[in-house]
């Protein structure tokens, strides 16, 4: 019995680093954990690269995908402002999955847009499952961290891709679940019938 209360509390403490890693993988099996990197271009908002949104038809994904871009760089770009932010958006006419959309300014020396100089806006969604929405709940947090860490690797040398954001999404969920208690109820839920 001693032994299952500890293991009970110990799943409870907010810096049991072994459950938060464990909410994650619940987190990309279950939730459903997708991204997208937007960059505007001369032309408007292009889709850099994705992973998931398997909850979109194939046929329909990349267009599914442009819309939520569109949406979220003229809601958080205002114009000829551009501004860095975040913003929280459905991603599905069911209302089963939403994501956080995160603006901001990396440098880019192939940038071709004098306007924006040696730099790029972009827009990264991350997509989960709505029950886990509480991950968004402090915007501010998940803006501070992409854009801190963004600009961190690029300055250390590496490149904008897949394989940064790749590597960066589940090392800003540990920290925003452990760093700040995010609540984040990863066990089914009964419905009450």
């Amino acid at each position: 019995i001693s032994i299952d209360s500890y293991f009970y509390l110990a799943n409870l403490d907010p810096e049991n680093v072994f459950n938060n890693r464990a909410k994650i993988k619940v987190l990309q099996r279950d939730g459903k954990l997708s991204f997208a990197l937007f960059s505007y271009q001369t032309i408007g908002p292009n889709l850099e690269f994705f992973r998931g949104f398997d909850y979109f038809e194939e046929e329909e994904r990349e267009q599914n995908l442009m819309n939520l871009g569109l949406t979220g760089m003229v809601l958080l770009g205002r114009g000829d402002d551009y501004l860095e932010g975040s913003i929280v958006l459905p991603c599905d006419k069911e209302g089963k999955m939403t994501c956080i959309g995160i603006s901001f300014w990396a440098r880019d020396f192939n940038q071709k847009d004098r306007r924006f100089g040696n730099r790029t806006y972009h827009l990264l969604l991350i997509s989960v499952k709505r029950k886990y929405e509480p991950l968004f709940l402090d915007r501010q947090i998940w803006e501070v961290y992409i854009r801190d860490q963004i600009k961190r690797k690029l300055q250390e040398g590496n490149e904008l891709n897949e394989e940064l954001i790749e590597d960066l999404i589940p090392h800003a969920l540990e920290e925003i679940i452990s760093w700040h208690q995010i609540p984040l109820d990863t066990e089914p839920r009964k419905l009450n019938t």
